[in-house]
């Protein structure tokens, strides 16, 4: 986490943001919001997850990168779920082989993130807004529910008829949370 909150913080380079983080990047965004307040001029999220509650899913929490075989596995059996069986079948080789080969960091950084909050919300202090889809996984809604509550005075935004992917697959109306958000910032 430190690493990629050093890589987004050189990123935007000494600017003011506003930084959006999607499912794991969420973390990313408000531990660079907590980190260095001077670089951001607000945050959003979409469907953050928050394996270090009590609350969140048992399986997921203890272990999230469990597996049977290599970290190489892993990352292919997530990918598999983010994009299909039929879309990962369907990637190139190369591809397939660079997602693999990331499995020991993607491991890593879930064990990370399941042990403790990457980021303390009370040295939060930017506006925020947080997104799920409709057809989001419960316990993805009730942590965005929970980090707005936590975060903002602002009920968590639901993006009609999407899922997890919703960025990808709904980019318009995240567009305009972000627009949104983009006019309550300050400048």
């Amino acid at each position: 986490m430190d690493a990629q909150v050093d890589d987004l913080a050189r990123l935007i380079g000494g600017r003011r943001a506003i930084v959006f983080g999607h499912s794991y990047g969420g973390n990313v965004a408000l531990a660079l919001a907590e980190r260095h307040p001077d670089l951001v001029r607000a945050v959003a999220v979409y469907e953050t997850p928050l394996p270090w509650t009590e609350w969140w899913p048992g399986f997921s929490r203890r272990n999230p990168a469990a597996t049977e075989g290599t970290p190489g596995d892993a990352a292919e059996q997530f990918m598999r779920r983010m994009v299909g069986n039929r879309r990962w079948e369907t990637m190139p080789e190369r591809v397939r082989d660079e997602r693999r080969s990331e499995g020991v960091a993607f491991v890593t950084e879930l064990r990370e993130l399941a042990r403790h909050a990457p980021w303390d919300a009370a040295k939060i202090d930017v506006p925020f807004t947080v997104m799920f889809g409709e057809q989001a996984r419960e316990h993805h809604r009730d942590a965005s529910r929970y980090l707005a509550e936590l975060l903002s005075d602002r009920d968590a935004i639901e993006i009609s008829t999407a899922n997890h992917n919703g960025p990808f697959t709904h980019p318009e109306p995240v567009a305009d949370v972000l627009r949104n958000l983009a006019t309550r910032a300050p400048t």
